[in-house]
């Protein structure tokens, strides 16, 4: 099975998505939307922009780094933390 979107309610009665594999493991996050349509356009931002290699970014910590992908107003869409093992 492809990886999917879903939409979900943020703790803040927002609205999320997450983009997860086959077997349900979450590849990609968001920041709460205040408005469904928002999520919505979200998830078409990153469609839009996730097969191009400029709008990928990476911050590393002593801990983790996030990797996100950014719009091109370079407004992060969506992330992913990772911890660093040691």
């Amino acid at each position: 099975m492809k990886a999917a979107y879903e939409v979900h309610r943020a703790e803040d009665n927002g609205w999320i998505f997450q983009l997860k594999t086959g077997d349900n493991q979450v590849l990609l996050h968001s920041d709460s939307y205040q408005t469904l349509g928002g999520c919505l356009n979200g998830i078409e931002s990153c469609r839009e922009h996730s097969p191009f290699d400029r709008f990928y970014g990476r911050i590393a910590g002593s801990l983790h780094f996030t990797f996100h992908v950014k719009a091109s107003n370079n407004r992060i869409i969506g992330r992913v933390l990772q911890h660093i093992s040691r």
